[in-house]
């Protein structure tokens, strides 16, 4: 018990700051390697939705977890709600300190948020799935992507772009696949925090192949042509780790964009 109140105790003050705490947070940030990441850091350590550990640090270089991610989001966005009054469809946020978060923001489409879905067989031929989150999990920047376009409504176009336009784009990003499948393939489980963007092509005509591909398409085309997440010579680092400096860097892009649009 005694460990988890500490546990607790350590996620509250990551999420809060007084400001005399944050200035001494950021004292910890190095400013010629973070410089980039100041502006931002400041502003959502004033808004109080990310803060610094209780030895006073900051640690930017530490990666977000899907759970530390949703609070982050729904503290800056409080106004998004995906039925946070219904109980939690996910087995492992039950009991978790930010199974709130979680269930405000990602109980409205379990199979895109999911890590991981179990078929459970039960009495007189019924059954059921359970539906996994992860909320510790390391979030990687191609997944990090996709939960922001999917969350931000905001975001999306009300004329959808031309599927070759979307797939030239993301064919700039040398660490970035668009690959062309059968139709024959559609049922295999392609992996949507993968960096590889599944395409169909039918008598000419292109569409995105797979479950969610056209979300996750949309996603990376709309957020990295409006600055909100970009990449560097040519690469994006889909399978890096987003760091707190990144997150808040990126949260902050992206409250911008939506102050503008407002």
């Amino acid at each position: 018990m005694k460990k988890k109140f500490i546990a607790l105790c350590t996620a509250a003050s990551l999420f809060s700051a007084t400001p005399a705490f944050a200035a001494s947070v950021l004292d910890d940030i190095d400013s010629q390697k973070y410089g980039w990441a100041l502006d931002s850091i400041s502003f959502m350590l004033d808004k109080e939705v990310i803060g610094g550990y209780p030895d006073g640090t900051f640690k930017p270089s530490n990666p977000v977890t899907k759970a530390e991610f949703a609070h982050m989001y729904r503290l800056l966005f409080p106004n998004v709600d995906h039925s946070s009054n219904e109980p939690s469809y996910y087995i492992d946020t039950k009991k978790h300190w930010a199974a709130k978060d979680v269930t405000t923001l990602f109980n409205d489409d379990v199979y895109l948020y999911a890590e991981r879905v179990k078929y459970i067989n039960l009495p007189k031929n019924d059954y059921r799935y359970d539906f996994y989150f992860a909320p510790d999990k390391q979030m990687t920047r191609v997944q990090f992507l996709i939960y922001l376009y999917a969350l931000t409504s905001a975001l999306h176009p009300a004329d959808e772009p031309d599927t070759q336009e979307v797939i030239n784009h993301i064919r700039t990003y040398k660490d970035v696949k668009a690959r062309t499948v059968q139709r024959s393939d559609f049922d295999t489980e392609y992996t949507l925090n993968s960096p590889v963007f599944f395409i169909d092509e039918y008598e000419g005509e292109l569409t995105y192949g797979g479950d969610f591909q056209d979300t996750k398409a949309l996603a990376f085309y709309t957020l990295t042509k409006a600055g909100i997440m970009d990449g560097a010579d040519g690469y994006f680092r889909p399978m890096d780790k987003v760091t707190r400096a990144e997150a808040a860097t990126i949260l902050h892009r992206l409250f911008k964009t939506m102050s503008v649009e407002g």
